[in-house]
């Protein structure tokens, strides 16, 4: 194989510039020529880390460079202004095993429409790697290859969640990343466990994009909010309770839009902070804090008769958005309550987004507007969001910083199951009852309750709720739904009505706050009950009064058979 005229530029000047975790790449001066000797043996040409090599060829060349286990290694192929059209090179390289490395978009490892060919990669093992520099066209062309080597941080190699380190639950992690650099890391936790992720990265400022997450021992992936320009510190929080026991991985990568200075390394920082299953607060041990019990109200309605709530709260001083997961099942209740300290500044505001895990938003919890944020210039210091779950899912809070001060918050979040007809808050997802039933059962503002009941045309059925929903300053309302999707209002003036047609009719049981109300995010206990009066069963009211005593003549007339009604009384002469 011809290696074309090659020269090696040594190095007369190294700057390292040091970074937490990790530092930036050598950037060489030229100094002098030497001729390089090939290797024999191998047929490749040796390369240093900091050399240049310049090479003139119309063919393909072979380098090889040493790197240790965890080794960042950055190749630059570069063509000369001057090159001819259609005579560009590709950067391949390989392992000691001849599998093929160097992580960067297949476009960046060949020149195209600029004159630049890249390679780079973490070094998974100590070993010799193979460079081929791949040359197309059938020209003389003249170009430089350029090796750098560096360690990021201590912590690599764990490109991958099979290689991740090993760390502590409440570990501070100074590390490094680039373009091609991703990290992993491991840490055991236990059901119930509370962890806080915090991350601090200047990414952002060389139009770097980060993205972040933590996979769980099932495999989901629990998102990191990104660090950006929006966040005054370039500061992020995730925050999310251990639903299973095993190691969970949190995943760190960068990715650079501009396509420029990929190969030096972006130093973060990762703080874990662990809180076990045993330490984990209670809030609602005293009912005065919980914005889920209900009023005790009169004692008319129907009592609550369900499983404690299942409470989790976070206690945050912040100026950025933080963003917290939590697991809900199929039909159970959730709310959210950002709650802001009283002292907070005015326009220092919060506001609360829940997402599940397709990304579809809880809608507004209803009452007085809005609920979602809050209003420090009114003294409105809660935001809310709650909703009743309807499949397994995995739901992301995102409390938003408004304003650019510190303000300090608790976020809870609550968990109950209302009752066992739940979810049913559609009218297409009716919980099958019979016509006479009487239904025990929760609902909320946020829970509208809808069940299922068949009639024939001609059946009459009444409806009654009871409930203290007015202890509360709420309105009741109960619609039926017919058949042919024509809504029936029920109520104390109105308790019953007649179907109409054959079919599935809904009934829909309503709690709602009056305008002017603040949104209460409480669960309301309520009895339904229904009374099925089948159309052959429903008296005529015609035939309600006496059998008729048949006339003396046989006649229904009233007169006395002869056709003369002279001598009736009530006949005028």
């Amino acid at each position: 194989m011809s290696y074309g005229n090659l020269t090696r530029i040594g190095l007369v000047a190294l700057m390292v510039l040091s970074v937490v975790g990790g530092g930036v790449f050598a950037t060489a001066a030229v100094a002098q020529d030497s001729q390089p000797t090939a290797d024999e043996d191998s047929g490749a040409t040796p390369i240093h880390d900091g050399e240049t090599l310049s090479v003139t060829t119309n063919s393909t060349q072979t380098f090889t460079f040493n790197a240790t286990r965890g080794e960042a290694f950055a190749l630059t192929a570069t063509l000369e202004d001057d090159a001819p059209a259609y005579n560009e090179i590709a950067i391949n390289v390989y392992d000691e095993n001849g599998t093929e490395v160097g992580k960067l978009d297949r476009d960046e490892m060949r020149t195209g429409e600029d004159s630049t060919a890249e390679a780079a990669d973490v070094a998974s093992t100590d070993g010799t790697y193979t460079v081929k520099v791949v040359k197309g066209g059938d020209k003389t062309v003249n170009y430089t290859l350029a090796l750098e080597q560096k360690r990021f941080d201590e912590y690599d190699p764990n490109e991958s969640p099979e290689t991740a380190t090993e760390v502590d639950a409440n570990a501070t992690i100074e590390a490094a990343s680039a373009a091609y650099d991703e990290d992993n890391y491991a840490v055991n936790l236990t059901r119930g466990d509370e962890m806080a992720i915090n991350v601090t990265s200047d990414g952002w400022e060389r139009f770097w994009y980060d993205q972040g997450y933590v996979i769980t021992p099932s495999g989901e992936k629990i998102g990191i909010t990104p660090t950006d320009a929006e966040s005054p510190d370039h500061h992020s929080t995730l925050r999310f309770e251990a639903n299973e026991t095993g190691t969970y991985v949190v995943h760190w990568e960068y990715s650079n839009e501009n396509g420029s200075d990929r190969f030096t390394p972006e130093p973060y920082s990762l703080d874990l902070q662990h809180t076990p299953d045993d330490e984990v607060t209670n809030p609602f041990e005293d009912p005065e804090e919980s914005p889920s019990n209900p009023d005790d109200g009169g004692d008319t309605g129907p009592e609550k008769n369900l499983p404690d709530e299942e409470v989790t709260t976070y206690s945050v001083t912040t100026n950025a958005t933080e963003t917290f997961t939590f697991n809900a099942t199929s039909g159970e209740a959730f709310a959210v309550v950002a709650t802001l300290d009283e002292n907070t500044s005015d326009y220092q505001d919060v506001a609360v987004t829940v997402t599940d895990e397709n990304g579809n938003e809880t809608e507004n919890v209803p009452g007085g507007q809005p609920n979602d944020v809050t209003e420090t210039v009114t003294a409105d210091f809660t935001a809310k969001a709650a909703d009743v779950a309807e499949a397994n899912h995995t739901y992301t809070v995102e409390v938003q910083a408004i304003g650019d001060e510190q303000r300090q918050y608790n976020l809870t979040i609550a968990k109950e199951q209302p009752d066992q007809d739940d979810p049913n808050e559609n009218v297409a997802d009716a919980t099958s009852v019979d016509a006479n039933a009487t239904v025990d059962a929760v609902a909320a503002s946020y829970d509208d309750d809808n069940y299922a009941v068949n009639l024939t045309a001609g059946d009459e059925m009444e409806l009654d709720v009871i409930s203290n929903a007015s202890d509360h300053e709420w309105y009741e309302r109960v619609t039926v739904t017919a058949p042919d999707g024509e809504s029936v209002y029920v109520d104390d003036y109105k308790p019953s009505f007649e179907a109409k047609q054959n079919g599935t009719y809904v009934v829909s049981v309503t709690f709602g706050p009056r305008a002017a109300e603040d949104a209460d995010l409480s669960l309301e206990a309520y009895t339904l009950e229904l009374d099925h009066m089948p159309d052959d069963t429903i008296d005529n009211p015609e035939d309600d009064g006496p059998d008729p005593v048949p006339p003396e003549n046989g006649t229904d007339d009233g007169s006395d058979g002869d056709g003369d009604d002279s001598d009736d009384p009530t006949c005028p002469v």
